[in-house]
């Protein structure tokens, strides 16, 4: 049964918080009506979901196109970022372009301008990078790329293709018409001719200020609608796949003395003497079975727990200033969490390990752990001497100024 895309018209300007006004949550600003709760179970990598708001100026305090285009004669923009006019023409794929000249040129011709890992070039306490953040917390998924596309009216464009990402679109100026046709299982991105897939399965005009949401796989054609220029911002995520079960038991067999044996030499194709290799092959099999029954969901939760903050960024803020100060702490010293700071602790065996935004990762002994989650669960400022009772005076003081130096906790 073909699942229709979820198509949600909002009421017009002026009865609707703006994004700019939902700082707390502002990935549920985007969402509109939808929670994100119901978001992540019944809308993520199954179906599209079209937030239609009435409200042209809805993204006005997000992102312009005058801020995107100061960066064009930075010193080696177009060296370190990641431009390009995509097509679908006669030939190879042309070159990137290698100056705003070159862009100003292409855009005249009818050409798209995308440019990807705006991350890179906007700064970290930017509104659009604080909803990424917000969306990686809530999605639970990385980010791959924060992109935006310029596309001229009646220009040229990709055709029908499918991403092997999940990808929010915001429509910022200008309007474009999204024809959406069948759903595959890649995890590569591929074209197709428009005579071999017959009419759309969906047709949804993107206004300014709506959201479209596209899971992977969707095969789908976007043109520029009306007389104007298209300006769009695409926020893109890799998810995280079941496969990441196989890397995980890959890691529990990897370094067993069975898997780090050389395979025997010669013949394994029937030819020679294979009874040995059968009966080795079988006993590794049988290793694989034991090493899978003994995961468990919160194995896995683990491994993507980490994974994720490795490829997180550190919230912006000020931490320098309380590492050199943290060099006087004392227990009569307030010290607060850092806001905003994702975190993942685990225990494995004797250890503990305590993960941060960024890839950092703090191990310590298990002894420890009651202490740390107690630091953790602290909902506002408190002094040294108040951190858990398991610890000596010496102890807190040495953890806390521990604490501060990875950048977990700054002085209050």
């Amino acid at each position: 049964m073909k699942q229709r895309p979820a198509s949600l018209e909002l009421p017009a300007a002026g009865s609707i918080d703006r994004l700019d006004d939902a700082a707390a949550r502002p990935f549920q600003s985007l969402l509109g009506p939808v929670a994100t709760d119901v978001f992540c179970r019944d809308y993520w990598a199954r179906s599209v979901l079209h937030v239609a708001r009435n409200d042209p100026d809805y993204y006005r305090d997000l992102i312009a196109l005058a801020e995107i285009e100061e960066h064009l004669s930075a010193d080696e923009f177009f060296e370190r970022h990641s431009a390009a006019t995509p097509y679908r023409g006669a030939g190879p794929p042309e070159p990137p372009p290698r100056s705003p000249s070159d862009v100003f040129a292409r855009l005249a011709e009818g050409k798209p301008l995308r440019l990807r890992r705006l991350e890179t070039i906007l700064p970290p306490a930017s509104p659009v990078l604080a909803l990424v953040r917000d969306m990686e917390r809530c999605l639970h998924h990385p980010r791959a790329s924060v992109s935006c596309y310029v596309a001229p009216a009646d220009g040229l464009g990709l055709g029908p293709h499918h991403d092997e990402s999940e990808i929010f679109t915001l429509q910022i100026a200008g309007s474009k018409i999204w024809r959406i046709y069948h759903k595959v299982v890649a995890d590569e991105p591929a074209l197709y001719e428009p005579e071999a897939l017959g009419p759309p399965e969906h047709e949804i005009r993107l206004n300014p200020g709506d959201l479209l949401y596209t899971p992977s796989g969707c095969v789908h054609d976007v043109t520029v609608a009306g007389a104007g220029p298209s300006f769009s911002l695409t926020i893109v995520f890799e998810p995280f796949r079941w496969r990441t079960l196989l890397d995980l038991l890959a890691a529990r067999v990897a370094a067993m003395d069975a898997f780090m044996a050389p395979l025997p030499a010669g013949p394994r194709d029937g030819t020679g003497p294979e009874t040995a290799f059968v009966d080795d092959f079988a006993a590794r099999v049988a290793l694989l079975h034991e090493a899978l029954a003994d995961l468990a969901p919160a194995d896995l939760t683990d491994l993507l727990a980490v994974r994720h903050l490795h490829r997180m960024t550190y919230p912006p803020g000020r931490q320098i200033d309380s590492v050199f100060r943290a060099r006087a702490l004392d227990a009569e010293t307030r010290v607060e969490m850092v806001p905003d700071l994702p975190w993942h602790l685990a225990r494995h065996g004797d250890t503990v390990e305590l993960t941060l935004a960024g890839g950092f990762t703090l191990r310590a002994k298990a002894s420890l752990e009651t202490a740390l989650r107690q630091a953790l669960a602290a909902r506002g400022p408190f002094r040294v001497r108040e951190m858990h009772g398991s610890l000596t005076q010496g102890a807190r003081i040495a953890l806390a100024k521990r604490l501060v130096a990875c950048g977990l906790l700054r002085l209050a």
